[in-house]
């Protein structure tokens, strides 16, 4: 089912043209977190509706993608994506398998038992959900916005910075993630996300770590300027590639009060050698790589530096002892450094978790929210 939400969104966002992008908004004046664009960030009024939208943009229109893209323009297209079909033609059936093979594993029938009439209507009832373009070292990144839909006057939200993971446009936020994320707003939160640049329509270039750690930074002054939301009580968020999104970010900024990070690496040499394949994401994102290899693991590396985590901000710490992306000892030797360093921490594994811990998704999901309402709201932090 992830996958089928991915596709929908890759196939509306990968083939964006110029025309109209976020690349036409004027920048002259735009300070880092100032908000350039908004729209409805979860457009279905029902459970049928996102149903019927999975069903229809699953399919690959092949006229419309003709007027689109024309094939006399082929060869411009090839040199610009670097994508590997030598015809037209193989572009054209490349795409329609696709289509059809995400049809395919579309299950309707599951997506509406996990996903119940009454479920997505509460959601779409109370949760307010905007898609925003705001700015980031002079780029214009894509993020996200949930909240209550009824706030009294005066009243000051704790916030949640949640942190995706994958890279590029690898796991980038969808509709699924959006109705994931339902559970903190219910619990009374601000919840803020970006896509990153290079992903999800974002201009820029992902770095996997790298200066894309500002957009997530960059997201601090843009709550600061909603009168509904308390700059004075953030906790963030991430999971996977957004734990080291994390971890960065805490080395950075003192105005975090409590983390959550999931399995999530932490020495990415070892990462590396665990999962060969990310060393080619790698060498295509992390700038001069090649030649800087070293420099380039520790500066993403929290177990090298634990140092220059803020003291102030409380982990807790989430990993599964059957984790195939994550090493599942890289978190206990991070435990012992951050012991070492005296920052306070927690960190619970669970027995036979895998990488999204599904398999224990009540808990997680009742630790992650105690951890936030102990340190964003018991402690008036």
């Amino acid at each position: 089912m992830k996958s089928t939400l991915r596709f929908i969104l890759l196939l509306c966002l990968g083939f964006m043209t110029t025309d109209g992008s976020p690349s036409t908004i004027i920048r002259q004046g735009r300070r880092d977190g100032s908000i350039v664009r908004q729209d409805n960030g979860f457009p279905f009024v029902a459970i049928e509706d996102w149903v019927a939208a999975i069903k229809s943009q699953s399919r690959f229109d092949e006229t419309d993608f003709q007027r689109r893209f024309p094939s006399e323009k082929f060869h411009e297209y090839k040199d610009k994506i670097k994508f590997p079909f030598d015809t037209y033609e193989e572009w054209i059936n490349a795409l329609k398998n696709k289509s059809e093979r995400s049809i395919r594993l579309f299950d309707e029938a599951g997506f509406r038992k996990t996903h119940s009439r009454e479920d997505v209507a509460r959601f779409i009832k109370d949760v307010e959900c905007v898609r925003v373009g705001y700015m980031s070292d002079g780029m214009v990144i894509e993020g996200f916005i949930l909240k209550p839909r009824n706030i009294a006057a005066g009243v000051k939200l704790p916030v949640i910075i949640y942190n995706r993971g994958g890279n590029q446009d690898l796991a980038i936020i969808d509709y699924e993630k959006l109705y994931s994320l339902r559970k903190f707003v219910y619990a009374g939160y601000v919840v803020v996300a970006s896509q990153y640049r290079g992903g999800g329509g974002s201009e820029g270039r992902d770095e996997f770590g790298g200066a894309d750690v500002n957009d997530v930074l960059n997201l601090i002054p843009l709550i600061e300027s909603f009168p509904y939301a308390d700059g004075g009580r953030i906790g963030m968020f991430g999971w996977s590639r957004g734990g080291i999104m994390t971890y960065l970010s805490l080395a950075r900024t003192k105005r975090i009060a409590a983390a959550v990070i999931a399995a999530s690496p932490t020495d990415l040499s070892l990462a590396f050698r665990m999962r060969p394949e990310m060393e080619t994401v790698a060498l295509r994102l992390i700038p001069n790589y090649a030649n800087e290899k070293g420099q380039a693991i520790r500066a993403r590396s929290a177990i090298s530096w634990p140092e220059k985590l803020n003291k102030k901000t409380s982990l807790l710490l989430l990993q599964g002892s059957d984790d195939r992306n994550c090493e599942p000892s890289d978190v206990l030797k991070m435990a012992l450094r951050l012991y070492e360093t005296k920052h306070p921490f927690r960190l619970v594994f669970f027995e036979g978790g895998t990488h999204g811990l599904n398999e224990h998704e009540k808990e997680v999901d009742s630790l992650i929210l105690d951890w936030f309402n102990r340190y964003l709201r018991e402690t008036g932090k």
